[in-house]
């Protein structure tokens, strides 16, 4: 590295943010990324009269982080003589109006498109998810300790290493956190990061690639598999499974597994692959304290350069209630209203997400006069997002009264989204585990790009099991490349439900 120079370039969302300016080339880039990855924005070429040759954002830097940065810089080379010409600091960004881009398909990549073999099975490892940005504490310490013991020792005492918990405490993290720290003692291209979601559509014929996948795993070293209680297992698929579970139980290489339930509750899935989850080692992860919540939430909002006081997301807190394990929905639904509306104050957005108010005399239901008048309301055509409508059978009648209140909500909140219909279907609200794959394949084959999905009535064998079967559902419709937005069947008499639908398709997941 010939030089380089930090200078301020805070953002109205990220008043500690900075700018690296260096001259050098792209493994130095590199090294620092890997080193620096959750403070470190996407690195870019600019031309700059001091010479310099790219330019990194520096996010929500702390003196500490500053010192440690500099550090690691002057062993790299010297940092810019005084005096040395500048060009303008970088103006703050300007939020454009909210967009809903192509959703990003599982081996989509801010680098580029994954290499071939990747058969449509991996998982880009996020960088800022590493051990050095997770909160550790009472509630997952142990899970920590086996997952840095993993990485130490791969294929060693803990194997499989099986992380379980409710959602949101910190599973996805920890998973993207090993697979950084064993592409360092194996080949990175040798660390296999998927979900049981993709393994499930990969595996099967329809998957499309088998030698491909083949390749990919006969090359492994390690397997990651997020949400292993999702694997779906039919004759079509069986086999592939067989041979990709086969490989690395057989060989002894390293497993990690991830799954909101314990292994004792899907000894049916064992009994189906002939594998014991429990043979390693099972480790829980509980809900975080209210104190470590709170770091939790900022920890999400610095990596995506977002601040907000302290009282705020105290707010925030009491707003989620015990809901701590939907806060990634949350906290990417105040984002994204927050980009929406340009607010000056964003803490004040808060109020307005969470408001779940009724219609006039606390209606959870539409009248029968209300759907029949809703019956002219087309469902939408024309340019906009494709977007997929699943009823519950025997609920056909709410489609238009959908439509109509997702308009209504988009001109309540002044968003400016728009949609096209390419599908309008049921799914069978009987059938708890067939039923989330069923809803994901029909909108693959309409090439939906976001499917809004209606919770089971009341009557139904689903009701009483709707949190279970809406995360199912959600993540396999992620592992398809497909937003998901859910709406419970008593919920639509609110337009507040109607905004997170709009905010749930037009903003990809924090992670």
């Amino acid at each position: 590295m010939e030089k380089w120079e930090i200078r301020p370039a805070p953002t109205r969302f990220d008043p500690r943010r900075h700018l690296l300016l260096l001259q050098g080339d792209k493994k130095e880039v590199a090294r620092l990324v890997k080193t620096f990855g959750a403070l470190c924005g996407r690195p870019a070429s600019v031309q700059d009269p001091a010479g310099y040759n790219i330019s990194i954002p520096l996010h929500n830097l702390t003196q500490a982080s500053l010192g440690r940065v500099k550090e690691f810089l002057e062993k790299m080379g010297p940092s810019a003589p005084a005096g040395t010409p500048r060009m303008e600091p970088e103006p703050a960004p300007v939020e454009p109006p909210p967009t809903i881009p192509e959703p990003m398909r599982p081996n989509a990549s801010p680098e580029g498109p994954q290499d071939s073999t990747s058969a449509g099975v991996l998982i880009p490892i996020d960088s800022r998810l590493n051990f050095d940005s997770l909160r550790v504490g009472p509630f997952n310490r142990f899970a920590h300790a086996a997952a840095t013991s993993v990485v130490g020792s791969p294929g060693a005492m803990y194997n499989p290493l099986f992380l379980h918990g409710p959602p949101g405490v910190g599973k996805t993290h920890m998973l993207h956190a090993i697979g950084i720290g064993l592409g360092q003692p194996l080949d990175p291209q040798a660390v296999v990061l998927t979900s049981a979601c993709l393994l499930s559509r990969v595996a099967g014929p329809a998957g499309g690639r088998p030698k491909e996948l083949a390749a990919l795993i006969g090359k492994a070293q390690a397997l990651l598999v997020d949400d292993i209680h999702l694997l779906s297992i039919t004759d079509q698929n069986k086999p592939a499974l067989d041979k990709i579970f086969g490989h690395f139980f057989g060989k002894n290489l390293q497993v990690v597994f991830t799954s909101i339930y314990p292994p004792k509750a899907l000894s049916a899935l064992e009994e189906a692959l002939k594998i014991s989850f429990g043979r390693g080692w099972s480790v829980d992860l509980k809900v975080p304290g209210v104190s470590a919540q709170e770091d939790i939430i900022q920890g999400f909002l610095d990596r995506h350069s977002f601040q907000l006081p302290s009282d705020s997301i105290k707010v925030f807190q009491d707003k989620l209630g015990g809901h701590f394990g939907e806060i990634r929905k949350w906290l990417t639904r105040f984002v994204a209203l927050a980009a929406a509306t340009q607010a000056p104050r964003p803490e004040d957005l808060i109020a307005p997400l969470f408001d779940l108010g009724l219609a006039e005399g606390n209606q959870e239901l539409p009248s029968k006069a209300q759907l029949a008048a809703a019956q002219n309301e087309p469902l939408p055509q024309g340019g906009g997002v494709k977007l997929a409508w699943l009823l519950p059978k025997g609920q056909d009648e709410m489609g238009p009264w959908l439509a109509q209140r997702l308009h209504e909500s988009a001109l309540k909140f002044g968003l400016k989204v728009s949609y096209h219909t390419v599908l309008c279907d049921v799914y069978d609200s009987e059938q708890p585990f067939g039923a989330p794959f069923e809803i994901a394949e029909k909108c693959r084959q309409a090439g939906a790009q976001a499917a809004l999905i209606m919770g089971p009535a009341g009557e139904s064998s689903l009701a009483a099991k709707e949190v279970e079967f809406s995360h199912a559902v959600g993540h396999v419709l992620e592992s398809f490349g497909v937003r998901p937005g859910w709406i419970p069947h008593r919920g639509t008499m609110s337009l507040s439900n109607f905004l997170r639908l709009h905010l749930d398709f037009m903003s990809r997941p924090l992670l």
